[in-house]
């Protein structure tokens, strides 16, 4: 489903009339609400006349067609819930999702609700690990939240309207109360193998993380042998993404010898549970022209990384949460809440 939201703008035009005048030529003011805006009318020689105001007042322009978005999304989301897309769950993306763990937690920033929604692959939820799924505070939720916003802005803002490449964050956020804020991107269509779709994104509709064993490594996006990706786009605007995850992140995070985990291995777990959420997910909504080039996975990383150097300064995240439990983890609080966790 497209967003069907629009703008309606009406031009009331206000119609008056003077009484009719007597046979001898005479000079009669307008009495009409609108008399302070109006001319005074001379009378003439004819048995009915009239006069016909037209309003000074001039339609407002109407917005632009571009990036049109629900901005009610979020109420129907919290009240239907994140449906799984019939697309995702056929064989040409091998996803096997253990939806009994489906969980969809709401952050907060700038004003908005933004719906997190993470779900576990049945190899993940069952493996070797037993990661069924991400817990987190309310405070890491609303940080994440913030940070998806702020991405969402610099993707407008790079590849959205061309009227709005210096629109501020605080622009951006009133834009999407309007109803407005969107981009399309590509959408990897099965029946070409290519990705000559396009797609919708409604940040208002948050996004879902897919937590993937991606064991046949045969997902749209591909990089190398070892790892291939999926980002998909659903009716609500929702961005999906699917990655490597258990390779590129489960299995070096618990089975590291490293000497950080060595030292402090209660940060294992915290850290890999913010790995998983804050890993390239939004890969490919970068750029929509690294998606023609013939490694479309190793160029959208490229783009990606020279847009995360342009605005490098938002990058904050939620290491300031860590530290702080951190600080009291090591003052001999041991009960202290991470910000993230992962749930077994």
């Amino acid at each position: 489903m497209r967003s069907k939201s629009r703008f309606l703008f009406l031009a009331a035009i206000l119609l008056t009339s003077c009484a009719a005048p007597t046979q001898q030529a005479t000079f009669i003011p307008q009495t009409s609400e609108v008399s302070k805006t109006s001319e005074v009318l001379t009378a003439t020689t004819t048995s009915t006349p009239t006069s016909i105001l037209t309003s000074t007042n001039t339609p407002e322009p109407a917005l632009p067609d571009y990036g049109v978005i629900d901005p009610n999304i979020g109420e129907k989301l919290k009240a239907e819930g994140i449906v799984i897309p019939e697309e995702l769950k056929n064989s040409e993306y091998k996803l096997d999702l253990a939806t009994e763990y489906q969980k969809t937690e709401w952050g907060n920033a700038y004003g908005i609700d933004i719906p997190i929604t993470v779900i576990p692959e049945q190899g993940i939820a069952y493996g070797k690990y037993h990661i069924k799924g991400i817990g987190a505070t309310q405070d890491a939720r609303n940080e994440y939240a913030k940070q998806h916003i702020k991405s969402m802005w610099i993707h407008y803002r790079e590849y959205g309207d061309p009227a709005d490449r210096e629109i501020t964050l605080e622009q951006y956020v009133e834009l999407l109360k309007q109803g407005r804020g969107g981009f399309e991107i590509p959408q990897y269509n099965p029946e070409t193998g290519f990705f000559d779709n396009k797609a919708m994104v409604n940040p208002l509709a948050g996004y879902v993380k897919v937590i993937s064993d991606n064991t046949k490594k045969e997902l749209p996006l591909k990089g190398t042998d070892q790892n291939s990706m999926l980002f998909y786009v659903d009716e609500s605007g929702t961005v999906w993404s699917v990655g490597n995850d258990l390779e590129l992140i489960i299995v070096p995070s618990m089975e590291s010898n490293s000497k950080l985990y060595k030292e402090k291995p209660y940060t294992r777990e915290p850290y890999l549970a913010t790995a998983l959420m804050s890993g390239p997910e939004l890969i490919g909504l970068l750029s929509n022209e690294c998606l023609t080039a013939t490694n479309p996975l190793a160029a959208c990383v490229r783009d990606g990384a020279k847009i995360e150097d342009k605005y490098r300064d938002l990058s904050v995240g939620i290491r300031p949460l860590f530290k702080e439990w951190l600080d009291k983890y090591e003052a001999g609080d041991h009960k202290a809440q991470p910000p993230m966790w992962i749930e077994h």
